[in-house]
């Protein structure tokens, strides 16, 4: 009972490590110049949310550079 255990378990394990190599070997015929980026989301604010933070629609990063630059610059 155990032999015929241990050679299951041997007989897996081969087919598992044929199926890695497999894989290995899709890998690599990629691009190597082709990139995977995750995709863009645009998010877009509940009009309950708007009515009750108004500033919320204002670009947050264009106006703190903004006032960062007139604060560094004395543009006031």
């Amino acid at each position: 009972m155990a032999q015929e255990t241990l050679n299951h378990i041997k007989e897996l394990t081969e087919k598992v490590n044929q199926l890695l190599r497999e894989r290995g070997s899709q890998e690599e015929t990629e691009d190597p110049h082709v990139t995977t980026r995750i995709p863009v989301t645009d998010l877009t604010a509940y009009p309950e949310l708007i009515e009750a933070l108004p500033s919320i629609e204002e670009d947050f990063f264009r106006n703190s550079s903004n006032n960062l630059t007139e604060s560094i610059l004395n543009l006031e």
